[in-house]
């Protein structure tokens, strides 16, 4: 299972497009993206591959703990459904949803960092926030 924020053109989502390309014919895929209206180019380029999408409306980049609460939500049930044996998280937002919804699932997770938190150009307290966010989930 594929989790990401968002299902624009992009770095992250290229990404992701080539690790299903790869994968496609040798495993079963699915990918959750976060999306408001049940759509995304992304999505659209995952199709002709075989991989299944879902649209998630809580599964956007945020701050706000609630709407993490929502995104954790919607990825358990998905991840209970789906019942995948590996979870590939992409972003920052992604990668704390994913990896709290799978850790009450029993799920191992892959993160891989998207995210413009780590980057010196961030502001400080950004950089410190989320290396304090690493730093819990990590484990």
């Amino acid at each position: 299972m594929q989790v990401i924020t968002s299902g624009v053109a992009g770095g992250a989502q290229s990404h992701l497009h080539a690790l299903c390309h790869a994968l496609a014919g040798r495993v079963e895929l699915c990918a959750a993206i976060g999306s408001q209206d049940g759509r995304s180019a992304l999505g659209e380029r995952l199709a002709p591959l075989g991989v299944t999408t879902f649209h998630l409306p809580a599964l956007r980049n945020s701050t706000n703990p609630l709407r993490l609460r929502s995104a954790v939500r919607e990825l358990r049930a998905l991840m209970q459904e789906w019942q995948p044996h590996v979870v590939h998280a992409h972003s920052s937002f992604a990668g704390a949803a994913a990896r709290l919804a799978a850790r009450q699932c029993g799920v191992p997770v892959v993160y891989t960092v998207h995210g413009f938190g780590f980057k010196r150009e961030a502001q400080p307290i950004v950089r410190e926030m989320a290396w304090l966010g690493e730093s819990l989930l990590a484990p």
